[in-house]
């Protein structure tokens, strides 16, 4: 029994495994029998089952996100981050998502003072927030001292120097937003 816990080879799939269980059990209580909630919490078990980098959760009319963002697959694995077009007024903790380079969040009516988190993102994240949200933040973000993530004013800004390309229409079809946001990229890159 000792070589089989010693042998790092299984130990990786074990725990992966059961991260990937404790996220299906919340993401179980968290959608219950509302239909879009189960479209997210399908998605969101294809990212940490797959080889995805980023996770596409946007136009589902969401009302909050489902709290399972700390584990070691998000942490190490996320890298874009759509949640725009939903109905989010708060987020859950986000701060640590260290891979995280793009985290979208236009179309939401979130509370100004609420994403405390998005302040902590890493520095070479890009986020691009609801206007009222961003014109809030203005003032930390544009202070010498300011360390945390680019808060991006426009679609062109957050696209810019993107280190990932974005993933194909096929599943952002529904978000019109992206097919700029795609066209951008593909134009900025191209320079």
């Amino acid at each position: 029994m000792k070589h089989h816990i010693n042998d790092e080879n299984k130990i990786e799939p074990l725990l992966r495994s059961l991260e990937i269980i404790a996220v299906q059990k919340e993401l179980q209580k968290w959608a219950g029998s509302d239909h879009n909630r189960q479209i997210a919490s399908n998605r969101i078990m294809t990212f940490m089952s797959g080889r995805e980098r980023d996770l596409d959760l946007s136009s589902l009319r969401l009302t909050s996100l489902p709290d399972i963002f700390d584990n070691a697959t998000m942490r190490n694995r996320l890298k874009i981050l759509y949640v725009n077009n939903n109905q989010l007024q708060s987020l859950p903790d986000l701060s640590g998502l260290t891979s995280l380079i793009g985290l979208v969040l236009t179309g939401n009516p979130l509370q100004s003072q609420q994403p405390k988190s998005i302040l902590k993102l890493p520095t070479n994240c890009r986020v691009l927030l609801p206007k009222h949200v961003r014109d809030k933040l203005r003032e930390k973000c544009e202070n010498p001292g300011y360390r945390g993530p680019r808060i991006c004013s426009d679609f062109e800004e957050y696209c810019k120097n993107l280190d990932t390309p974005l993933r194909s229409l096929d599943a952002k079809s529904e978000n019109p937003g992206f097919i700029e946001m795609q066209t951008i990229h593909a134009h900025t890159t191209s320079k």
